[in-house]
């Protein structure tokens, strides 16, 4: 399993990984905060990334989960041509841990958590399914939304109750990350996309 991604896939990394390798499955995680697909100055060069980093893990299962991170407030919707470079840098990193012209590993395309960033993750994930259509053996799920409101999962909310009765679980910082406990909840997700075994977490309780 391969995860490559920003800062909230970092944070949500360490529980995937252990609820993933306590059922055998070996994990390699590449996260830069701060970053995404889009080639601009002063950000990491994704495709070379992905790659080097598939041809020494050869992953069966390649997860890719960007928010919005981007130099110019702007939206796809103000500058069309970010999101065709967002979809291209996504479809140029699936390229990447796909040697020739094969269609494995099979790759996940993950939407973040809910919020504002630069570009909002709901404009950047659509920017990622327009880019890759056609691109096979790809899933796109909306990752993130299992720390929004169980009614609106797209919906940003602080906390959740706690499933054991006790009190509220915050699940968002005061910026725009996630807390450790919406980091678990996030990473436990992630695991259960991968492997079957893996509980996802409630929707209605934390």
């Amino acid at each position: 399993m391969l995860l490559l991604g920003d800062s909230i896939l970092h944070l949500a990394a360490p529980t995937a990984t252990d609820q993933l390798e306590a059922h055998g499955v070996e994990v390699h995680l590449e996260a830069r905060d701060g970053t995404s697909p889009v080639s601009w100055p002063g950000n990491v060069d994704w495709t070379a990334i992905a790659r080097d980093a598939a041809q020494s893990f050869r992953p069966d299962v390649v997860l890719i989960m960007f928010t919005g991170n981007y130099t110019r407030k702007i939206t796809p919707t103000a500058d069309p041509g970010i999101c065709a470079e967002w979809g291209r840098g996504t479809a140029a990193m699936i390229a990447a841990v796909r040697p020739g012209r094969a269609t494995t590993p099979r790759v996940i395309v993950a939407e973040s958590v809910p919020g504002y960033w630069t570009l909002n993750p709901d404009d950047a994930f659509a920017c990622e399914i327009d880019g890759t259509r056609g691109i096979a053996n790809v899933t796109f799920v909306d990752a993130g939304g299992i720390v929004g409101d169980p009614r609106a999962p797209r919906t940003r909310i602080e906390t959740l109750p706690s499933c054991d009765g006790g009190p509220p679980v915050a699940l968002r910082t005061a910026d725009v990350h996630v807390t450790p406990a919406g980091a678990r909840r996030l990473g436990t997700y992630l695991a259960s996309l991968i492997d079957p075994a893996v509980a996802p977490p409630p929707r209605d309780c934390a």
